[in-house]
């Protein structure tokens, strides 16, 4: 870019100029710095500007696409856990519809809760609640 440079620079120089004599001598500074060569590097820092451009924008994008993504997944997971807070809670309310009694290596199942609460007020056995949901 420094080619560049040194053109912008003569053509001010060049516009800025206010005798003939001046401006010819300009010029032909101009055209002498203005080679094929330098043309061609120019065009090519060019190109490569060009190309970290396009490269910086695919990578803004797949952050972009990655990061909805990743939030997506974020709100799905909060609405996942939210929907299993509120099946918790329903379980929490719920009511045993009968205990197995563990006063044997087999035990039994015992629906009456007064039955339940006399066994385990006792101390003469364990009793488990059983649910009807999971």
């Amino acid at each position: 870019m420094k080619e560049l440079n040194e053109l912008v620079e003569l053509a001010k120089e060049f516009d800025a100029s206010n005798t003939v004599e001046a401006a010819m001598a300009i010029n032909s500074q101009f055209k002498a710095a203005a080679t094929r060569e330098t043309i061609l590097a120019i065009a090519e820092a060019f190109r490569t500007l060009e190309q970290r451009a396009e490269a910086a924008e695919a990578a803004v994008d797949t952050w972009r696409k990655e990061s909805a993504y990743n939030l997506q997944g974020k709100n799905d997971a909060r609405e996942y856990i939210r929907e299993l807070e509120g099946k918790l809670e329903a379980l929490e309310k719920q009511q045993p519809v009968a205990w197995l009694v563990l006063n044997s290596k087999d035990g039994y199942v015992e629906r009456n809760p007064d039955v339940v609460a006399n066994l385990e007020g006792s101390g003469l056995t364990k009793c488990k609640p059983l649910y009807l949901g999971p």
